[in-house]
């Protein structure tokens, strides 16, 4: 032993030594880096490029391991510890991978991936970002600056909305504020000229919000002003300093007034709706009207067409707001029609006698009676003109209202009245149809087409047929006779509810509801309803719709009362259309949980054999899932009430697949749930045996039942140990994993007993191939006195001075690591370096000047390390001052980077990076609290030229527009911010609102909005630069703006107000030095007369009304064109030639006003009144004339004053143009326009009225007006008549009842749903048909509505039988059968009582006869006037009632059936398909036997059955295939016995007997044809009882794909044991 010890030894030490060899040999070839290495990484699928290929291995595969190195961003770029930077804290928060927007292998992070797309957002930055629009405060809060997601400025509207409601992604400006959410009225807070654009030094004066006027978010333009609450503030606005914003002032030509605007102008959007109250005038206006309204006057004057008349305007017209209408007085006129109706005074309306008018001598109110005020209605009267109709009646006095025939007349040349009885109406006339040539047989339509004669009504019954097919008088339609003849197929075109009163009936409110023609089930022919068989194709889950009740007097039956309750359709179970008996049911949802509601009542209950559950658990949907069968079913442990394992798993339910406990079972008296849980009730596997309730105790008694057969013994591999099981397992029983070596009981044993390398799978570790060579104990280094894990140990280093022998990169993962690739260049050892041997870093000193090459400063290299790359040089922490310049450019010290001295060469913007507050602490200053308000960059106002100190700085006004009190308020005053002076106007607008210089405060102005009435407040001679009064000044207290209207000058626009004291006392002031006085020369017509005795305006000379009294003849001394700047104006270049030219003025015209003029027409040529009449020379024609190029004497009088009257004459060519006229226009000239009775319509007069001289006769055409009669007849529309006072009370239009335009009759009355319950309102016999007298109605007083349900027709009618219970005799006694109240048949039962005792009102079957005691004989009925037995009616003698309940539904039977007097083994004669509802063996699961039923199955139940006779049973599979229903077959769990195909699959073969499977003599294993581990394996897949479970692949050696029996193992392939009884 002590040679093969030293053998040993040797050999180590020889091993030793070549390691060490490898190891320098393989350390000294990793000093050339990552980059010496020849492998090719595109092998791996990653690429290395631009910045992966320059760092070193190690960076990215730690501990020397490569496989599984990660490839996502993130997992490396984590941060500080990990092996690349990871985000800043600027950068802006998201979740997504850094190749999302950064391209891998770039050479700084800015740089974007190829085919960068921008997000569909449209921000510019890449959509993984999950950037929306409404997200944007994620990183636009103000704490990603530096990365460029700007914040809202202080001067920013404020919002809490998205960024993105108003900016677009790609710029800020432009910028649209869609101004959601902004509440009403609060403008201001951003439109204050600071956040938003203020309102301007223009703008109307007003208080009140912008939205008040401005409705558009968009635009300020177009803006409405609202004038709400300004009433007799006109002039606030209207005073013509506004006049820029539209708020007009008064014209030059306006009314002198010195009142609001809205004294007289109602409107807010129009000048032209003022109205002028003459009511409150003073003096009052009655008679005085010419004081006005004359030529030249300020009112409208006569026109030139007026009746001439001398009196006063309100003798005719009494309306001051319009000259029309004007009533004529006719007052003493009667029979003088003719003095003004003569032709002369059309033009105002006097009309005459057309050309057209019927030839008559006789006065006008002869005929005309309505008096002065129409010429209708007037009545001709036809006396002594028999045979004379066509005198008048031959179309040449139409418009008269004598028509002639119509185009649709029948040819005739006999006088009217041959056929026409009437002068007052034609609808008279009879038509003898017998003498009709050729015949009228079979020619109805030639003339009834609805053009000639009626036509079929649009109610008419569908039909191409001639009338006379159906119709047989020609003096009535009615009496028809409907001929069916091929109209198969096509029922619903009468039938359908609209043709009921052409007897054409429709389906009744009990009809089955069904949209098929009605031949399709009514197949009696023409004749009548039935016979009808229902066609229930594609009726398909709609059978409630028909069996629900409504519906049994048609045979469709509902329900019976012992239905299973269910909504389900009736074919959901039902799938016979012809028998109820196939039904299959389906289990609804709503049958979860009611079970017990049919199943035991109406469907099978529980057998006696059923597992017993609690009655609170007892529904069957706690383990039976399925509805088609009751196996399989799982058992819901919960509905065992918390009853005692054993109740089931006792033995006596084995049948139902209730287990007991088997034989190799752990010997205890425990419940089951002790260990198998009470959880879990699907397998006996995961229980797990309660070692803590064991008695006695388990404690040192492990072996008792670890022992190979009751339970898993120890292992043949296991670590070798006397001890109990319990000493390294613990006691928490639950697994023999994890254990832990008690180490404590190998006392005395070397490591290397169990750490030798044999106990390595039980987890006893040898050492590893690459553990640091030593010879040592294991203990020596590894100190861990609990034994659980190797490390920590500590590695002694005490005289080792080469630190490379271990540390040359041999042994990193023994953790003794070698320098990192990120290192710094050296040949140095550690130790020059390092001090400690615990922590690299601790008392490590870099000396730059060791390093290779040596490090200079100025040399500029510091970035080669102090990048961030772990391991080498610190970088710049993230509080650095942000620069790219070189780290040596300021640090000048090797040993500390403090001080240093920033160097701001080329530095030109930008000073807010630095010295924004975030580098304080860097000396790089922000602003201080005092500094003026300002977003800035320093270099704006300090320069970019000299970094030494602040000052002298130059303030930039720019961007500052509306905001100088942030600065100018006095807080700044020490920083040449200078506030307002004391004697500075008083104000609180921003200084440049006045000064437009930000270097210098001079040459300001002062916007004088808002400061009416307050001039002296500022201009006192004590405020810096406000004019005061000069001493010339007109002596006066009142304000400034008094007079002068201008604040830009003095001069401009000054009016002065006039006090009463100034009248008569012009020259006072006017004499051309205190004010303007006359001008010389011809500037004044000269008088010596005051001012104010022409000029009567105190705001301007203009106008002024010269006074002619005295100058008579002399006109010319002023009108000769001296003073045309005067008004004083000359004979014009059109004016008419006179004779001599200088003839006084006033030979024509008049000293007020040069119209009218006389002049005398003689010697004029006809036609040639435009030669003057042209509107230049002379009058032409108004605005008012009608549109005409004929000349003014075609119509006109030349001896006329003026132009009236005048006769219009229509000539062909005004056909369709009457609204050129007739539009309202011209009604002066007596083109009158549409009244304002009459009917609606913008179509030319010509269409309706056909007369060009009377209105009367029109007929309207009625084209697109339905449903809008009420328009026109409403009794107030001229012509057009409403409804009378016996018409039915409606506010329907009138075409919703009457379809002609031309008659009233033939209406078909719509009666909404008001009408319910209101009937007899109009059926009372007057307004409408009331119930007819006598037996012709059912004796009722119910509304009509309460049978009556069809509105067109009074039938069909449903009869209601509200009320009548007892007393139905009353109709219902033979006299009312017309109307369907019948009475008994022959066939009735013969019985006393009252119909509604068996009937229901709704139909008279199914009926509900009450069967009394005495009604025993039930063959006395049933077989004769009541139901019999059916043809398929089981064969029997027995009474009815010996099966069937009396009084109710013949199904289901009283049960159980007595069976009486049936013979044994005679089940067959009536358990067959044959008899309807009967139940049979089922052919698909019932055991296959020719016995009889009740050899098995008693009288009473199906379900309960006698014990089965085995006796001739040879095959068990047979039966027990698990098909038939009630036999039991292999349950899933079963062990398998044999392959597909194979025998060897009889139960005989193990179990014994026929009353249970649970005995089992012996499992036979000579015919199972399945491998050993199918049963034995575990865990159990099947049900093996008490079998042995053997876990392969842990079992002695064993794989997990071998089995128990095979070559070497286990007989009877192996050699082990006696096969199928022992192992061993």
């Amino acid at each position: 032993m002590k040679y093969l010890a030293r053998l040993l030894l040797v050999v180590l030490a020889a091993a030793a030594v070549l390691f060490g060899q490898w190891g320098s040999a393989f350390a000294q070839s990793q000093e050339g880096g990552a980059q010496n290495l020849n492998f090719d990484h595109m092998t791996t699928g990653y690429i290395l490029d631009t910045t992966h290929r320059l760092v070193n291995c190690e960076t990215c595969h730690t501990s020397g391991v490569f496989r599984g190195t990660p490839r996502v961003c993130a997992t490396c770029h984590a941060g500080p510890g990990a092996r690349a930077p990871g985000k800043p804290s600027t950068h802006i928060p998201t979740t997504a991978a850094c190749d999302s927007c950064h391209r891998p292998g770039a050479a700084n992070w800015a740089e974007k991936p190829t085919g960068f797309i921008t997000g569909a957002s449209g921000h510019s930055i890449n959509p993984l970002l999950g950037v929306t629009a409404t997200n944007c405060q994620t990183c636009h809060s103000g704490a990603f600056v530096g990365a460029n997601a700007l914040a809202k400025p202080a001067t920013h509207i404020q919002t809490s909305t998205a960024c993105s409601t108003c900016h677009n992604t790609t710029s800020w400006t432009p910028a649209t504020n869609p101004h959601a959410g902004v509440q009403p009225g609060t403008c201001a807070n951003c439109h204050n000229g600071v956040a938003a654009t203020g309102k301007n030094i223009d703008h109307v004066p007003t208080a009140t919000a912008c939205d008040t006027c401005h409705k558009n978010f968009t635009s300020f333009a177009p803006a409405r002003m609202d004038h709400t609450g300004l009433g007799g503030q006109c002039s606030t606005c209207h005073s013509g300093r506004f006049s820029s914003q539209n708020a007009l002032g008064k014209p030059p030509t306006h009314v002198s007034t010195a009142q609001q605007c809205d004294t007289c102008h109602q409107s807010t959007t129009s000048w032209a709706t003022a109205t002028f109250d003459h009511a409150s005038a003073s003096p009052a206006v009655g008679g005085r009207c010419t004081d006005c309204h004359v030529a030249g006057g300020s009112g409208l004057s006569k026109p030139v067409n007026h009746v001439p008349t001398s009196a006063m305007c309100d003798t005719c017209h009494t309306n001051f707001t319009s000259f029309s209408p004007a009533q004529m007085n006719h007052n003493g006129t009667t029979a003088q029609c003719a003095t003004c109706h003569n032709g002369a005074f059309v033009s105002v309306n006097a009309l005459a006698k057309s050309g057209r008018h019927i030839p008559t001598v006789v006065a006008c109110d002869s005929c005309h009676t309505s008096g002065f005020v129409a010429w209708s209605p007037a009545k001709m009267n036809h006396a002594g003109l028999d045979g004379q109709c066509s005198s008048c009646h031959s179309g040449g006095y139409l418009p008269q209202n004598a028509q002639t025939k119509t185009p649709t007349h029948v040819s005739t040349t006999a006088q009217c009245d041959t056929c026409h009885a009437s002068t007052s109406t034609w609808a008279t006339a009879t038509f003898n149809h017998a003498n009709a040539s050729p015949a009228a047989a079979g020619r109805c339509s030639t003339c009834h087409n609805g053009t000639n004669a009626l036509g079929k009504s649009v109610n008419h019954i569908p039909t191409a047929g001639q009338c006379d097919s159906c119709h047989n008088s020609y003096t009535a339609f009615t009496s028809v006779a409907m001929s069916h003849a091929g109209t198969a197929g096509t029922c619903i075109s009468c039938h359908n509810g609209n043709f009921v009163f052409a007897n054409a009936l429709a389906k009744t409110s009990v009809h089955v509801p069904t949209s098929a023609q009605c031949d399709t089930c009514h197949t009696g022919g023409f004749v009548a309803w039935s016979p009808a068989v229902m066609n229930h194709t594609g009726l398909n889950g709609k059978c409630s719709t028909c069996h629900g009740g409504g519906y049994v007097s048609q045979n469709a039956f509902e329900k019976p009362v012992t239905h299973v309750s269910t909504t389900a359709q009736c074919d959901t179970c039902h799938s016979s259309t012809t028998s109820w008996a196939t039904v299959a049911y389906s289990h609804g949802p709503s049958a979860i949980g009611t079970c017990d509601s049919c199943h035991g009542v109406t469907a099978l209950g529980k057998p006696a054999v059923h597992i017993p559950t609690v009655a609170t658990a007892e529904k069957c949907g706690s383990c039976h899932n399925n509805y088609v069968s009751f196996k399989p079913a799982a058992m819901n442990h919960a509905a065992t009430g918390g009853a005692a394992c054993a109740t089931c798993h006792g033995g006596a339910y084995v049948s139902q697949n209730a287990l007991a406990k088997p034989a190799t079972h752990i010997q205890t008296t425990a419940a089951c749930e002790s260990c198998h849980g009470s959880t879990n009730f699907t397998s006996w596997a995961s229980g797990s045996f309660n070692h803590a309730a064991a008695t006695p105790s388990v404690l040192g008694r492990c072996v008792d039942c670890h022992n190979g057969v009751n339970a898993q013994s120890k292992t043949a591999v296991h670590v070798p140990t006397a001890s109990s099981c319990e000493n390294c397992h613990g006691t928490t029983y639950t697994a023999f994993k994890p254990a832990k070596m008690n180490h404590a009981t190998a006392t005395g044993v070397a490591c290397a007993t169990c750490h030798g390398g044999t106990y390595v799978g039980q987890g006893a570790f040898a050492k590893p191939t690459n553990h640091i060579p030593t010879t040592e104990a294991c203990d020596t280094c590894h100190q861990n006195s609990n034994f659980l894990t190797w490390a920590p140990s500590s590695m002694n280093h005490t005289g080792q001075t080469q630190c490379a022998t271990c540390h040359g990169g041999a042994y990193v993962a023994q953790n003794a690591q070698a320098k990192p690739s990120t290192h710094q260049a050296t040949t140095a050892q550690c130790s020059d370096c390092h001090t400690s041997t615990t922590s690299w870093r601790v008392g490590a000193v870099q000396n730059h000047a060791l390093l290779t090459p040596p490090v200079v400063m100025g040399d500029h290299t510091c970035n080669n390390c102090h990048n961030g790359t772990a391991g080498k040089g610190l970088s710049k922490p993230s509080t650095h001052i942000p620069t790219t310049g070189f780290c040596d450019t300021c640090h000048t010290n090797f040993n500390a980077f403090a001080p240093a001295s920033m160097s701001h060469a080329g530095i030109t913007s930008g000073c807010t990076s630095c010295h924004g507050g975030a580098h304080v602490s860097l000396n790089a200053q922000a602003k201080p609290a005092s500094h003026l308000p300002t977003s800035g960059g320093c270099e704006t106002c300090h320069g970019a030229s000299s970094f030494t100190a602040f000052k002298p700085a130059s303030m930039n006004h720019t961007g500052t527009a509306g905001v100088c009190s942030t600065c100018h308020a006095g807080g700044f005053v020490a920083l040449n911010a200078l506030a307002k002076p004391t004697n500075h106007v008083s104000t609180t607008a921003q200084c440049d609102t006045c000064h437009s210089s930000t270097t210098v405060w001079t040459g300001a102005k002062y916007p004088h909005a808002g400061a009416a009435g307050l001039c002296s407040t500022c201009h006192s001679g004590t405020v810096l630069g406000a004019d005061v009064k000069s001493g010339a000044h007109v002596a006066t207290t009142a304000q400034c703006d008094t007079c002068h209207k201008s604040t830009t000058a003095w001069t401009s626009g000054v009016t002065y107000a006039h006090a009463a004291s100034a009248v008569g006392t012009c020259s006072t002031c006017h004499n051309g030095v205190a004010a303007l006085g006359k001008p010389v020369g011809t500037g004044h017509i000269p008088t010596s007369a005051q001012c104010d005795s022409c000029h009567k305006n105190y705001t301007t000379f203009k106008p002024a009304i010269m006074s002619h009294a005295g100058t008579a003849g002399t006109c010319f001394n002023c009108h000769n064109g001296s003073y045309l700047a005067m008004n004083a104006q000359a004979k014009h270049g059109t004016h008419i030639a006179t004779t001599p030219s200088n003839q006084s003025c006033d030979a024509c015209h008049g000293t007020a006003t040069w119209k009218p003029a006389t002049n005398f027409h003689v010697g004029v040529v006809a036609g040639s009144c435009a030669t003057c009449h042209n509107g230049t020379n002379a009058t032409g024609k108004n605005l008012t004339h009608v549109p005409t190029t004929l000349a003014c004497d075609t119509c006109h009088r030349t001896t006329d004053a003026h132009f009236a009257p005048a006769h219009m004459t229509h000539t062909a060519t005004m056909t369709g143009q009457c609204s050129s006229c007739h539009g309202g226009s011209h009604t002066a000239v007596n083109a009158l326009a549409k009244p304002p009775t009459h009917v609606t319509t913008t179509v030319q007069c010509d269409t309706c009225h056909k007369s060009t001289t009377v209105w009367t006769g029109a007929t309207y055409p009625h084209t697109a007006v339905a449903g809008m009669c009420s328009n026109c007849h409403n009794g107030n529309v001229l012509g057009a008549r409403g409804k009378h006072t016996l018409h039915i009370a409606t506010t329907a239009q009138c075409d919703t009842c009457h379809k002609s335009t031309t008659v009233w009759t033939g209406a078909n009355y719509t009666h909404a749903a008001t009408a319910t319950g209101t009937c007899s309102t109009c059926h009372n016999g007057l307004a409408a048909p009331g119930k007819p007298s006598g037996t012709g109605h059912i004796p009722t007083t119910l509304q009509c509505d309460n049978c009556h349900k069809n509105y067109t027709a009074f039938r069909p009618a449903t009869m209601s039988h509200a009320g009548t219970t007892g007393t139905c005799l009353t109709c219902h006694n033979g006299t009312y059968t017309s109307f369907n109240a019948q009475a008994k048949n022959v066939g009735h039962v013969a019985t006393t009582d009252s119909c509604d005792t068996c009937h229901r009102t709704t139909a008279w079957l199914p009926a509900s006869f009450v069967h009394t005691a005495s009604h025993t004989a039930c063959t006395s009925c049933h077989g004769t006037t009541a139901t019999g037995k059916p043809t398929v009616h089981i064969p029997t003698t027995q009474i009815c009632s010996a099966c069937h309940r009396a009084g109710g539904a013949w199904m289901p039977l009283l049960t159980p059936y007595a069976h009486t007097g049936v013979v044994a083994g005679t089940c067959t004669t009536c358990h067959v398909s044959t008899f309807p509802g009967m139940d049979y063996k089922p052919l698909a699961n019932h055991v296959p036997t020719t016995a009889s039923c009740d050899a098995c199955h008693l009288k009473t139940s199906w379900t309960t059955l006698t014990a089965f006779s085995h006796v001739g049973a040879v095959n068990c599979e047979t039966c027990h295939t698990g098909t038939f229903i009630g036999v039991r077959g292999k349950h899933t769990t079963h062990i398998p016995t044999t392959l597909a195909g194979l025998p060897g699959n009889r139960c005989s073969l193990c179990h014994v007997g026929t009353t249970s499977f649970t005995t089992v003599s012996k499992m036979n294993h000579g015919t199972i044809q399945t491998g050993c581990r199918s049963c034995h394996a575990s865990p159990a897949v099947y049900d093996v009882g008490g079998a042995e479970l053997i876990r392969l692949g842990s079992h002695e050696g064993s794989k997990a794909a071998d089995d128990c029996s095979k070559s070497g193992c286990h007989k009877p392939l192996g050699s082990k044991g006696t096969p199928y009884s022992k192992w061993d």
